[in-house]
Protein backbone atom coordinates (compact mmCIF):
# COMPACT_ATOMS: atom_id res chain seq x y z
CA UNK A 1 0.00 0.00 0.00
CA UNK A 2 1.32 3.36 -0.88
CA UNK A 3 0.75 6.67 0.85
CA UNK A 4 -1.84 7.88 -1.68
CA UNK A 5 -4.07 4.86 -1.09
CA UNK A 6 -3.79 5.27 2.70
CA UNK A 7 -4.68 8.96 2.36
CA UNK A 8 -7.75 8.06 0.27
CA UNK A 9 -8.90 5.50 2.88
CA UNK A 10 -8.29 8.04 5.63
CA UNK A 11 -10.37 10.66 3.82
CA UNK A 12 -13.15 8.14 3.25
CA UNK A 13 -13.11 7.18 6.94
CA UNK A 14 -13.33 10.85 7.96
CA UNK A 15 -16.31 11.35 5.64
CA UNK A 16 -18.06 8.26 7.05
CA UNK A 17 -17.47 9.45 10.62
CA UNK A 18 -18.82 12.89 9.76
CA UNK A 19 -21.94 11.34 8.24
CA UNK A 20 -22.42 9.15 11.31
CA UNK A 21 -22.12 12.19 13.59
CA UNK A 22 -24.61 14.08 11.44
CA UNK A 23 -27.10 11.20 11.51
CA UNK A 24 -26.78 10.80 15.28
CA UNK A 25 -27.26 14.55 15.76
CA UNK A 26 -30.35 14.63 13.56
CA UNK A 27 -31.83 11.61 15.36
CA UNK A 28 -31.17 13.19 18.76
CA UNK A 29 -32.78 16.45 17.64
CA UNK A 30 -35.82 14.57 16.30
CA UNK A 31 -36.26 12.58 19.51
CA UNK A 32 -35.93 15.77 21.57
CA UNK A 33 -38.50 17.52 19.36
CA UNK A 34 -40.97 14.63 19.66
CA UNK A 35 -40.54 14.41 23.44
CA UNK A 36 -40.96 18.16 23.80
CA UNK A 37 -44.29 18.04 21.96
CA UNK A 38 -45.46 14.86 23.74
CA UNK A 39 -44.75 16.24 27.21
CA UNK A 40 -48.10 18.05 27.63
CA UNK A 41 -49.96 14.87 26.67
CA UNK A 42 -47.98 12.83 29.19
CA UNK A 43 -48.56 15.49 31.84
CA UNK A 44 -52.29 15.50 31.11
CA UNK A 45 -52.50 11.71 31.45
CA UNK A 46 -50.30 11.56 34.57
CA UNK A 47 -52.10 14.31 36.51
CA UNK A 48 -54.99 12.08 37.74
CA UNK A 49 -52.60 9.27 38.63
CA UNK A 50 -50.38 11.61 40.63
CA UNK A 51 -53.42 13.14 42.34
CA UNK A 52 -54.69 9.71 43.39
CA UNK A 53 -51.24 8.79 44.68
CA UNK A 54 -51.08 11.99 46.73
CA UNK A 55 -54.55 11.37 48.18
CA UNK A 56 -53.63 7.79 49.08
CA UNK A 57 -50.41 8.91 50.77
CA UNK A 58 -52.22 11.62 52.77
CA UNK A 59 -54.93 9.20 53.89
CA UNK A 60 -52.43 6.56 54.94
CA UNK A 61 -50.37 9.17 56.79
CA UNK A 62 -53.46 10.32 58.69
CA UNK A 63 -54.44 6.76 59.57
CA UNK A 64 -50.91 5.99 60.72
CA UNK A 65 -50.84 9.10 62.89
CA UNK A 66 -54.21 8.28 64.48
CA UNK A 67 -53.11 4.69 65.12
CA UNK A 68 -49.82 5.75 66.69
CA UNK A 69 -51.65 8.25 68.94
CA UNK A 70 -54.09 5.53 69.99
CA UNK A 71 -51.25 3.12 70.75
CA UNK A 72 -48.94 5.59 72.51
CA UNK A 73 -51.48 7.64 74.48
CA UNK A 74 -51.97 5.11 77.32
CA UNK A 75 -48.23 4.76 77.85
CA UNK A 76 -47.67 8.50 77.77
CA UNK A 77 -50.54 9.10 80.20
CA UNK A 78 -49.26 6.48 82.64
CA UNK A 79 -45.71 7.81 82.45
CA UNK A 80 -46.90 11.39 82.96
CA UNK A 81 -49.02 10.39 85.95
CA UNK A 82 -46.13 8.42 87.48
CA UNK A 83 -43.77 11.38 87.06
CA UNK A 84 -46.33 13.69 88.66
CA UNK A 85 -46.79 11.36 91.64
CA UNK A 86 -43.02 11.02 92.08
CA UNK A 87 -42.56 14.78 91.93
CA UNK A 88 -45.31 15.24 94.51
CA UNK A 89 -43.70 12.67 96.80
CA UNK A 90 -40.31 14.36 96.44
CA UNK A 91 -41.86 17.72 97.33
CA UNK A 92 -43.65 16.23 100.33
CA UNK A 93 -40.41 14.58 101.47
CA UNK A 94 -38.56 17.90 101.33
CA UNK A 95 -41.25 19.66 103.37
CA UNK A 96 -41.33 16.98 106.04
CA UNK A 97 -37.63 17.30 106.83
Amino acid sequence: MNVARLAAWRDLAVIVLALQALIVGVLAARVTYRLWHALPLVHQRMRPVLFEARVLICESAGQTERLMHALAKPFVSIQSMAEGVLASLRNLGRRCR
